[in-house]
């Protein structure tokens, strides 16, 4: 009874989060376009105080991102602990739980693995109006380890050091096997150990909350230093930034109907009707959840089991979303590529492997922390600065749209996979 009143107020705190952030988004991507607006006619009309507005905007950009910085890791490290933890009690209730979670990391994976091909020939074929004019004073640039380098970082021999120095990568892979050690404690020792990260995590969401109000703020800053920069030019980039992304979540999106075909025995035609509503309901409402009767309606006009589709559909809605590190690692190759930065083969592999695990610990975050906690730890680990990550979480709405009835299909697909792989169970269970 415990555990579930706990989840029961962090849901309800994620959800007071959520419906907060549906009116913010507005006013994030009304403080873009009016920081772009008055820098671009700063730059036009060559202005005398445009230099002191700068200034001003890089302290009050500079603030906001910093306040906004200090909060990531620890969120991060404390929602992939609990993550990885509530993943496991799935995989232990039973064999087709485990089943589940197996064709969903693989899934995750595959995802993740086609959008790092397609984001970086889409972006050579067709670059960014904006490619290299990104680099102002205000950004910090890392260098990328080399492969040897970079194989010695991932184990920290310090973790609170890793930390002070914000090693990403560290500091995932420490939380990971604390996590997994965690799991194989005595259940009441675990329980103690699950809620004080399930507090950590909703009292930095609460602070993450209160940096977020005051996004439009930060977001005008900094807008307003692009288009100083970039003067009209920002517009077609941020255009430009949309499209790719959106195709990578298209090319995610797609592996759903080769998993219904392939995996789930479906016809192509009866499978693309029948999760139609879902897709609507999921475009309407930008919402997994709110789609969940659709998609159980959707599975069972499929000739889904019942018990398959009410055990795999929640799991799918918390915990698969296909779309989602495919997409967060576009954004943050598409960060690189606008600042001119060069990404070797192992360094884009770190932040495939990253984007993965953040899908498991960003479940049920409202929008805008989601963007935030799932990419920017992308984005440390390769070497990508984060100040553009504000200006991209100002038009994030519409590839949302992308995102949700991607995962809305991929989940109904998967439902049908575990259906098909479901069916010899009864010599699992004896009579």
């Amino acid at each position: 009874m415990a555990d579930n009143e706990g989840e029961d107020r962090d849901g309800g705190l994620r959800s007071t989060l959520g419906e907060m952030f549906v009116n913010q988004a507005w006013r994030v991507l009304s403080a873009l376009l009016a920081g772009l607006s008055f820098g671009w006619a700063c730059q036009a009309f060559e202005l005398n105080l445009t230099a002191s507005l700068e200034a001003a905007a890089r302290l009050v950009g500079g603030l906001w991102l910093d306040a906004l910085k200090m909060t990531i890791l620890p969120l991060v490290g404390s929602l992939l602990i609990v993550g990885i933890c509530e993943t496991a009690e799935h995989s232990r209730s039973s064999r087709l739980g485990a089943r589940i979670l197996v064709l969903i990391g693989g899934l995750l994976c595959l995802a993740t693995a086609l959008a790092a091909v397609v984001s970086t020939a889409l972006l050579s074929l067709w670059p960014s109006p904006v490619a290299g004019h990104l680099v102002t004073g205000t950004l910090t640039m890392a260098t990328a380890p080399d492969l040897s380098a970079f194989a010695r970082g991932i184990l920290p021999q310090n973790v609170f050091q890793a930390a002070t120095e914000g090693s990403v990568l560290s500091i995932v892979v420490f939380c990971i096997l604390f996590a997994i050690g965690l799991t194989r404690v005595e259940a009441p020792i675990r329980k103690v150990g699950l809620d004080f990260f399930r507090a950590c995590s909703g009292a930095l969401l609460q602070v993450v909350g209160g940096v977020l109000w005051l996004a439009p703020l930060g977001v005008l800053a900094l807008a307003f230093n692009l288009g100083v920069t970039t003067g009209g030019t920002a517009l077609g980039g941020l255009a430009h930034y949309v499209l790719i992304v959106s195709l990578v979540g298209v090319c995610a999106w797609l592996l759903a109907y080769p998993v219904a075909i392939g995996l789930g025995g479906l016809k192509l035609r009866a499978f693309s009707r029948a999760v139609l509503p879902a897709q609507a309901v999921a475009l309407s409402t930008q919402s997994s959840i709110a789609a969940l009767p659709s998609m159980l309606a959707a599975a069972k006009s499929l000739g889904v089991q019942e018990e398959t589709a009410g055990f795999s559909l929640p799991i799918a809605v918390a915990l698969f979303r296909i779309t989602g590190p495919a997409m967060n690692l576009a954004v943050a190759i598409y960060t690189a590529h606008v600042l001119g930065l060069t990404l070797a083969p192992h360094t884009v592999a770190a932040g495939a492997a990253i984007a993965v695990l953040t899908t498991v610990g960003s479940v049920g975050l409202p929008g805008q922390t989601s963007f935030l906690t799932s990419i920017t730890p992308i984005a440390a680990v390769m070497g990508v600065p984060v100040e553009p990550l504000v200006i991209f979480l100002a038009i994030e709405m519409a590839p949302d749209l992308i995102r949700t009835v991607g995962n809305v299909t991929a989940d109904v697909a998967l439902a049908a996979a575990v259906d098909r792989d479901a069916v010899p169970t009864t010599e699992e269970t004896p009579c």
